[in-house]
């Protein structure tokens, strides 16, 4: 079961509260938990910030830092594993697995390149060549000029990590996830440089990052990046050059995306993928002690943290997140829908995107290509599927959750958008080149207000697209016609 920890440093430093429509891109608030609750969270896996190597004693658990992996302290041995969960750099001269590129513009106008200011300070990890390991970089902040986000600034911070692990001499690449974030660099006394450090835990070594500053994107020596929000109609482009040994499917936060793969060298392609951000609904639900929901308190999923808790001190607080992109994700909207009364806890302004790191486990060979990107898939839910769509008796399925309304009680709207390759789509039913058309279903909940839905298809990909849907849990069902092969 994927779980964050019982008191969720990511999710309480990035939900925001909801604004209303007249002030919808103010920048994020932090949510301070209430002493003596039990919070209730869901939150998008965040990106690596820095770059770190290490190696972990399967037995102990027991980790270390690496200077270099496969040599010195950290060679491979029996009873370790070394592993790498690093920040791309900006890409220089021919150099692969990097960001190539951020663009950020109005919809509508002449995109402009943005020009990189500031590669943030903070630990960073030497190249490998011989076992296909990139070099280890940090966040890199951008300036589009003309283009400010909600604080006025026009700088944006771009991030794209990438964790791998070394079996034998060679990196096995697992995921990589990218996005780009606006920002305001402010001064902030207290700031410092990002360090690895590691450090005991009874009779257990941990590795992990130390310095970083609460309610800071990122931060150094007396200086806090603030992440902010979009401003209206602000569309983002970000090209990365990346080994093609991540193919199948991407996921990500995107509105009306568009994406271009062409290769860029034997073994490297250069994604470029331009799209809208989107407007999450988030949740972090706090309970007080007396209110926490009795059918869940003996629920599995929430039963230990419960069971730690509900004895503790009046003050103590504690609680559970749970990410985004999984089936509990979704098992916990539903669980905490009565609780919440049906309403999110604030809105995230959020542009990113990743590879998705499970077992593809569809028994059609369509899906089952591992030597490309098949498609893309993303949306604003509060919580979703996170892999690629089921095809199932003709459909394409996906499920999403959220809560029905936003914190100001505007009814949330829901954005789904799926780009295919047209070869994939085609294989899936059988069908020729001709033009093919398609058909949506949204099921689930009582609403049955129809959303609107686009088609169309351009450069060898097929893009749909279902909007402005209301949400409770919901199965979005695609299906295509066209003409059958002979």
């Amino acid at each position: 079961m994927k779980r964050l920890t019982a008191l969720i440093a990511a999710t309480l430093l990035l939900v925001g509260t909801c604004a209303s429509a007249a002030n919808a891109y103010e920048p994020w608030k932090v949510p301070e938990q209430k002493p003596g609750t039990f919070q209730l969270a869901i939150d998008d896996l965040p990106g690596q910030m820095a770059s770190v190597l290490q190696a972990v004693n399967v037995k102990t658990m027991s980790e270390r830092i690496c200077a270099e992996l496969g040599a010195g302290t950290c060679k491979t041995a029996a009873g370790w594993i070394a592993r790498g969960d690093i920040q791309l750099g900006v890409c220089e001269g021919t150099e692969v697995n990097c960001i190539e590129s951020i663009t950020v513009y109005k919809e509508g106008e002449e995109p402009t390149v943005a020009t990189k200011t500031l590669q943030v300070p903070g630990p960073t990890t030497l190249a490998k060549p011989s076992a296909n390991i990139p070099r280890g970089s940090t966040t890199s902040v951008w300036t589009a000029a003309g283009q400010p986000n909600s604080s006025g600034a026009e700088t944006y911070a771009a991030w794209a990590s990438l964790s791998f692990h070394l079996f034998g001499t060679k990196a096995g690449f697992e995921i990589f996830k990218a996005g780009v974030t606006p920002v305001e660099e402010v001064n902030d006394s207290r700031a410092q440089e990002v360090e690895v450090r590691e450090t005991k835990s009874g009779s257990i070594t941990r590795v992990g990052f130390s310095g970083m500053r609460q309610g800071c994107l990122y931060n150094y020596t007396g200086r806090c990046g603030v992440a902010k929000n979009f401003s209206p109609d602000t569309r983002v482009s970000m090209s990365l050059r990346m080994t093609s040994a991540l193919t199948g499917w991407l996921t990500g936060r995107l509105a009306n995306p568009d994406i271009e793969i062409t290769a860029y060298s034997p073994g490297v392609n250069l994604i470029t993928v331009d799209a809208s951000p989107v407007e999450v609904p988030m949740l972090a639900a706090q309970f007080a002690r007396a209110d926490f929901p009795n059918a869940l308190k003996s629920k599995k999923a929430y039963a230990n943290a419960w069971n730690g808790y509900k004895d503790t001190p009046s003050n103590y607080s504690s609680g559970l997140g749970f990410f985004s992109d999984t089936a509990d994700g979704l098992m916990v909207v539903e669980d905490s829908r009565k609780g919440v009364k049906d309403t999110a806890t604030g809105v995230r302004s959020t542009w990113m995107f990743s590879s998705i790191f499970r077992p593809d486990n569809s028994a059609n060979e369509c899906l089952k290509d591992k030597t490309k990107v098949l498609g893309l898939v993303t949306t604003n839910a509060m919580a979703y599927e996170g892999g690629a769509p089921d095809f199932k008796s003709g459909f394409l399925q996906y499920q999403v959750a959220g809560m029905h309304y936003l914190p100001d009680r505007r009814v949330a709207r829901g954005t789904y958008d799926l780009v295919i390759r047209s070869s994939v789509a085609r294989c899936l039913y059988g069908f020729t080149d001709a033009p093919v058309s398609a058909s949506f279903a949204i099921s689930g909940g009582t609403n049955r207000e129809v959303a609107t839905t686009t088609v169309s298809e351009t450069d060898g990909w097929l893009k749909l697209s279902a909007n402005n849907f209301t949400f409770s849990k919901k199965t979005i069902k695609i299906k295509l016609t066209g003409t059958k092969k002979k």
